[in-house]
């Protein structure tokens, strides 16, 4: 009787680090998301469509939070330069 054994593919180091970076990445943008205010984390969620997974324009957010798009705008670009002011601050989380 013979055993067959399935032995996935190795990952080269190359390959390993990147996930590992992603996941890391991935890991600090949950954190710096939690940090933010909580219209913004709204707005963001909402306009990436971040637990819905279906993005939205700038007229449907808009609509939906009943401000005025120039606004919305503002609010996002706000989130968006902390969220990425966050993420090359050298610390791994």
């Amino acid at each position: 009787m013979s055993i067959f054994y399935f032995r996935p593919p190795l990952l080269t180091q190359a390959k390993y680090a990147g996930i590992e970076k992603d996941d890391v990445m991935l890991e600090k943008m949950r954190n710096r998301l939690k940090m933010l205010p909580d219209r913004q984390r709204r707005l963001l969620a909402y306009r990436y469509g971040l637990k819905s997974m279906e993005c939205k324009t700038i007229s449907e957010t808009a609509a939906f939070f009943n401000m005025m798009e120039k606004f919305i705008e503002e609010i996002e670009r706000g989130a968006l330069k902390t969220l990425r002011d966050g993420m090359d601050d050298g610390k791994i989380i």
